[in-house]
């Protein structure tokens, strides 16, 4: 294993290949959400568009690889490991045949020189060295097992983690077209590789709900308007780095739940006699195991010749809707063709030597989507849905300046309605909703990044309050469509453990924890400063100063400034602690930070130190310009004096301290021995 550096970050390349002794397992992965209902409609929507890898298989090094090895595993932490796909392996001159995208490492046979890449292929590389894709992840288990003082083995137990740069993407494949169907804007595709004949099960499904009433012997059974559905088992072989590409290719178009065409590889009649290139009539032993209007394939060597659909059986003969062409009694395969997708999102391989694999795949009959009802529509109500991406605004409102920092919980970068949304590790949970507005929340999770509002809500830096917004998009390449919104609220609440965050929004924020009635009979004034009640204007009363003096980062948090001036007007007496409740404002646009002041110095040719609260973030640079805006303290005083607008003054400076009509009474309380 070496140590390396790829893309300005500290990785592991494992350069030890597989002893073959044991397959090379890979299993690809695609993220999507199956809803079926109880009369068997389902729709299947993708939520990520790149396959997900993991790989399996043994290493038995010894000698000084061996103890390199060791030395690395003692090292290893949450760096990321590169792993070669070792099977797939071409010379390269041969590196066309590598019909994918995405990571690469090109080396020689003794890695005394190698080189990992994307795009830009290495100058170096001569006809007969080596090229392989690479996965970028992680090693789940750390366990070396020595089989004497200088042999090892490792179980190497790899899983994917990189960015959609790194993806394993294969490169476009053509697969053979099947039946049309109604609703379908193209034919559907054939299953492309060849069969292992060893063994095929085959089931039957059906959805019964059975419910035990009483104390008799037979349930209650409910079931729903629905077609017994096909469930079949076969393996596959791949017998060719093409092939292997084509498999990868077909499952990663068709794995997120799009529908094909597949054999159920078992014959459903045996033919009697030769079929002629332009006849429609099958002559079979028996046909009692096809009914009218099925689809037939006709299977000879490594897979799908051609197929046609039966129009009318009169046993033992068969009337096609089509002619197939010419197939030997001797030489053909007649099954039934059905409408699948696979089971689960994930297709197994196992790669005994170079590209000779094999895998299990597991497929489900579609019956709803022959001839969807009226009701339905494929592609948008059943069937194979749109992508679907989540993206996540957090907006902060500073003055009249607001900034809205946008997420997307999508596998790449997303643009939608011309902005750009940055992937992050986050997501959100399910939306509560009550009769109560103030009771309307959802909880979303993050990875803590340095200078994300969620992160300064949590750590008391916030300059205001995070507004949240949550749409759901649909997702075509890197960008995003028909924008909905799910939630809108604001962050109450943070917590952080760890490298993850947590946050509740609510969606009235804190309205329903102001003060009622918002005007009160007080000595103070009811007005904040600068309101629409208080009637003075911010910009009229903004100062600048050149910050001469940033000091250093912590307490005491105090900044020495020059050259103060007024914005508008001239500049009044300031007096020690003048600023006091009011705040400074350092840089601008995404790095503006607001602070509260909490004293002053009297200004000495226009110089003069302010304290704050805490410092800014991002810590500003020195000779920046700053902008002061005065605190007022609520007093008839300061309203008059300071700021010579007690005409908008909106307290009752004349109210008694106490209320006259309510007298204490005293009462003396004696006691005593009994």
């Amino acid at each position: 294993m070496i140590s390396t550096t790829f893309a300005s970050q500290s990785v592991y390349l494992l350069n030890d290949a597989p002893d073959w002794g044991s397959p090379v397992g890979v299993t690809f992965d695609l993220v999507t959400q199956f809803e079926e209902g109880l009369t068997g409609r389902e729709a299947r929507r993708p939520h990520a568009a790149t396959l997900r890898a993991k790989l399996k298989f043994r290493l038995t090094i010894q000698g000084t690889d061996a103890f390199t090895f060791k030395t690395a595993l003692r090292a290893y932490q949450t760096q990321p490991i590169i792993v070669p796909f070792w099977p797939l392996t071409e010379t390269w001159a041969n590196r066309a045949n590598i019909a994918a995208t995405g990571l690469k490492v090109a080396y020689k046979a003794d890695w005394s020189t190698w080189e990992l890449y994307t795009t830009v292929e290495p100058g170096w590389v001569l006809a007969d060295d080596l090229v392989a894709p690479a996965f970028w992840g992680r090693l789940e288990d750390r366990e070396m097992v020595w089989l004497n003082a200088t042999v090892a083995q490792f179980d190497v137990n790899f899983t994917e983690t990189g960015s959609t740069t790194y993806a394993l993407i294969p490169g476009s494949q053509t697969f053979q077209p099947g039946p049309n169907l109604a609703g379908y804007a193209i034919n559907l595709r054939l299953w492309p590789t060849a069969l292992d004949w060893r063994e095929v099960p085959e089931s039957f499904s059906v959805r019964i709900i059975r419910e035990q009433l009483g104390f008799g012997r037979a349930p209650f059974e409910t079931i729903y308007p629905q077609t017994n559905v096909r469930e079949a088992q076969f393996r596959t072989i791949t017998q060719s780095s093409a092939e292997c590409w084509k498999l990868i290719r077909f499952f990663s178009d068709h794995g997120a739940g799009k529908a094909f065409w597949t054999p159920t590889w078992h014959s459903s009649a045996v033919m009697a006699a030769d079929l002629g290139a332009g006849s429609t009539v099958l002559t079979v032993q028996s046909a009692v195991g096809i009914l009218p209007g099925d689809y037939l394939a006709f299977v000879q060597g490594t897979g799908i010749v051609n197929y046609a659909r039966t129009t009318t059986i009169s046993d033992p003969t068969v009337n096609l809707a089509s002619a197939p062409g010419a197939f030997t009694a001797a030489d053909t395969v007649v099954a039934t063709l059905v409408l699948a997708r696979f089971e689960k999102p994930r297709l197994g391989l196992e790669f005994v030597m170079g590209s000779l694999a094999q895998g299990a795949v597991s497929v489900v009959e579609l019956p709803p989507e022959y001839s969807p009802a009226g009701d339905e529509t494929l592609g948008t109500t059943i069937g194979l849905l749109t992508t679907r991406g989540y993206i996540y605004e957090l907006a902060q409102t500073i003055g009249v300046t607001t900034t809205t920092t946008r997420l997307t919980s999508y596998e790449a970068d997303l643009t939608a309605s011309g902005n750009t949304y940055t992937a992050r590790r986050m997501d959100h949970g399910m939306v509560k909703q009550s009769l109560f507005l103030d009771r309307d929340e959802i909880e979303i999770r993050s990875e803590v990044v340095a200078g994300d509002p969620l992160v300064k809500l949590a750590t008391v830096q916030a300059e205001a309050p995070v507004r949240l917004t949550i749409k759901s998009v649909d997702v075509s390449g890197s960008n995003g469509s028909n924008d909905t919104v799910l939630f809108t609220g604001d962050i109450i609440g943070l917590s952080v453990r760890g490298s993850k965050l947590t946050a509740k929004a609510v969606s009235a924020g804190t309205v329903f924890d102001r003060i009622y009635p918002r005007f009160r009979m007080q000595i103070g004034c009811n007005h904040a400063l600068f309101s629409t009640g208080c009637g003075l204007s911010s910009a009229a009363w903004q100062f600048t100063a050149t910050l001469s003096n940033p000091g250093t980062v912590g307490y005491p948090f105090t900044f020495d400034l020059t050259s103060l001036t007024r914005t508008i007007g001239s500049v009044p007496t300031i007096t020690a602690g003048w600023f006091s409740g009011g705040w400074v404002e350092f840089q601008s646009g995404a790095n503006l930070s607001r602070r509260a002041i909490i004293d002053n110095t009297a200004p000495v040719s226009g110089a003069l130190t302010i304290t704050l609260a805490r410092d800014p973030s991002p810590f500003p640079p020195p000779f920046s310009t700053v902008k002061l805006f005065p605190g007022c303290d609520g007093s008839k005083t300061t309203c008059t004096d300071k700021f010579a607008n007690y005409a908008n003054f909106g307290g009752h400076p004349f109210l008694p301290a106490t209320n006259p009509s309510l007298v204490k009474v005293s009462q003396n309380v004696g006691g005593g021995k009994k």
